[in-house]
């Protein structure tokens, strides 16, 4: 028969043994419990937030030229163009000028002191007109001013101004009587015979009375017309 002891010994083998596996037991189910863990943290997270975009980038370099591509097809002929305007007449082996001269003198304070007619070949040319004399203003009492200008068959010069000369003076004892050149262009004349005459009268801006003027005093006087291109524009 089995003695007691002997039976006592035996459980305590059976109770240390089954033990022993229920600690094995639970160290494997924990072993097993950290991998899932660690399985389930390296898995996909929450997106993160959009970064903001990068600076621009410098331009590249310059791409080598192509190849010139072949010759088109030849187009059809255009249709031909408007008329063009008159053009200016070609320069010539002559001028077109003239000159009136006289020795005379004239005491008129208001008139014409000479006229010299000029025959003007292109409405599309400008006349240069000049005087050149001795003229004078002389002061009865206080200031005064006389005009002296030119006029084309009976008018003035519109385009691009009058062409005019004044003297003016104030209380003198003396005569002076000097030699002037009023000159300047006019355009927009017609063609054919031009009546330039060259006239004194006030002036315009200051019309004064007791005036006394006096043109062509002792010397030769002159008037020289041309006819000239248009200027420039």
């Amino acid at each position: 028969m089995i003695s007691r002891g002997s039976l006592m010994i035996a459980l305590s083998v059976l109770l240390l043994s089954a033990l022993i596996s229920a600690m094995v037991k639970s160290d494997d189910e924990k072993e097993s419990q950290c991998q899932q863990c660690q399985c389930s943290s390296s898995g996909t997270g929450i997106p993160g937030i959009p970064g903001q975009h990068g600076l621009p980038g410098r331009d590249g370099r310059d791409g080598i030229d192509g190849i010139n591509g072949k010759p088109g097809e030849k187009g059809e002929k255009g249709d031909s163009g408007a008329k063009g305007e008159v053009g200016l007449p070609g320069p010539g082996n002559e001028l077109n000028w003239k000159h009136c001269v006289w020795f005379g003198e004239s005491s008129s304070d208001v008139g014409l002191i000479k006229e010299c007619r000029f025959v003007k070949k292109s409405p599309a040319t400008a006349i240069r007109v000049l005087y050149q004399g001795t003229l004078r203003t002389l002061c009865k009492s206080g200031s005064c001013c006389n005009r002296w200008y030119f006029t084309f068959n009976g008018n003035e010069c519109g385009s691009p101004a009058t062409i005019e000369g004044i003297k003016y003076g104030g209380p003198a004892s003396d005569d002076p009587h000097r030699v002037t050149q009023i000159e300047g262009h006019c355009e927009k004349l017609p063609a054919g015979t031009i009546s330039v005459g060259f006239y004194v009268g006030k002036c315009i801006r200051s019309p004064r009375d007791h005036h006394d003027a006096y043109s062509g005093w002792n010397a030769m006087s002159r008037i020289v017309i041309e006819e000239l291109p248009p200027p420039q524009t």
